[in-house]
């Protein structure tokens, strides 16, 4: 199988923190702005694939985020006070709250 490097066009600011799944990719940029997107829209030829921009979460918090993890239906980010906060569909209870019900913003 051949593959070939390229650059991502699609993110505003320089990236600190990327993060995978199978299928789901996720970023965080300096200004503390997260991105999401998965496989198929990376099949782009010119790299400018759709990237969902997960703007609820640093914007409302007021967190600083540091690290970020991704699944292939939730977000966890970790603030600058060593904080887990998650969100996403929750089905099996992956965002560790003790149950099974979606969580769509920060949590």
């Amino acid at each position: 199988s051949h593959f070939s490097m390229r650059a991502l066009n699609f993110f505003s600011n320089r990236v600190v923190e990327i993060a995978s799944a199978p299928t789901v990719f996720a970023a965080l940029d300096y200004k503390n702005k997260i991105y999401r997107w998965n496989a198929d829209q990376m099949m782009h030829e010119d790299g400018n694939g759709r990237v969902e921009t997960v703007e609820h979460a640093s914007q409302q918090s007021g967190q600083i985020f540091l690290r970020l993890s991704v699944g292939q239906e939730f977000l966890h980010v970790v603030d600058e006070l060593g904080n887990l906060y998650g969100w996403g569909n929750n089905k099996h209870g992956e965002l560790g709250t003790g149950d099974c019900f979606p969580r769509p913003h920060l949590s």
